[in-house]
């Protein structure tokens, strides 16, 4: 477990394994984003929230530091996504909810 500075001003707090972020760890960076949640090989790996410093969040899972899998983006409008990701982008089915009032169901290369 330690704490490491980037040269940029990003800050790492979490546990480490062979000189790789690996485990549970926190992310701040320097413009404002933060992720909090699981490493692996020095890319977020597993279970983490991604908040943007817009104040999007994203809770879900990651693979080879993307989104992937399940997860929910909540906009700071208040819109959300509930479903499946791919490479860092909406992927199979999900629910897609505006205004927290209108519902849409979202299916692609399905």
């Amino acid at each position: 477990h330690g704490i490491y500075t980037y040269s940029n001003g990003d800050i790492y707090i979490g546990r480490w394994k062979n000189d790789k972020r690996s485990g549970r760890g926190i992310y701040h960076f320097v413009n404002g984003n933060k992720y909090e949640g699981e490493w692996k090989n020095d890319k977020r790996s597993g279970k983490g929230i991604y908040t943007f410093r817009n104040g999007n969040i994203y809770e879900g899972t990651f693979l080879d530091g993307k989104l992937d899998g399940m997860g929910t983006y909540t906009y700071s409008n208040g819109d959300r996504y509930i479903g499946q990701w791919k490479n860092d982008k909406m992927d199979g089915q999900g629910t897609y909810t505006i205004n927290k009032e209108s519902i849409s169901f979202w299916e692609l290369n399905r």
